[in-house]
């Protein structure tokens, strides 16, 4: 990583004790030219909670929480990091917590690995760029600065 580059662990606390190991997923920060992508791992609801109580940065693209799938403070992280992008690695079938989804962030855009398949996330001066390839179709959504 360059100067223009850095990686952020929000949490857990190192001293944290008696969570699950999704709970326990480490929620990191990669910044690269002012543009930042929160990657949340497996987190489900008591991890999203501390992460929260730790405080968020904004960013650009949030990778969804636990594949997708919504739990009770979803709304509320979502709100915490204030996304541009929502990226979700799920399958091609989705749970119901995970069809809530696009309820849950308001009129962020969304892609989903199962329906828009391979996402490239590429940050740049410029702003960020996000890509999804599926049956070699290619759309890009750029967010400026």
């Amino acid at each position: 990583m360059g100067a223009a580059t850095s990686f952020q662990v929000h949490w857990p606390p190192a001293d944290v004790e008696g969570l699950t190991p999704n709970d326990a997923s480490i929620v990191a920060t990669l910044q690269h030219e002012g543009q930042r992508v929160l990657f949340t791992g497996d987190l489900q609801a008591d991890g999203m909670t501390g992460a929260m109580s730790n405080g968020l940065p904004d960013v650009d693209v949030l990778v969804a929480p636990h594949h997708g799938s919504t739990e009770t403070p979803t709304a509320d992280f979502v709100e915490a990091c204030l996304p541009e992008w929502v990226v979700s690695s799920d399958g091609r079938r989705l749970s119901q917590k995970q069809r809530r989804l696009p309820e849950v962030i308001g009129d962020r855009p969304l892609l989903r690995t199962g329906q828009d398949g391979a996402i490239l996330i590429d940050l740049s001066r410029e702003g960020v760029t996000v890509e999804s390839f599926l049956d070699s179709e290619r759309r890009t959504l750029t967010v400026a600065e």
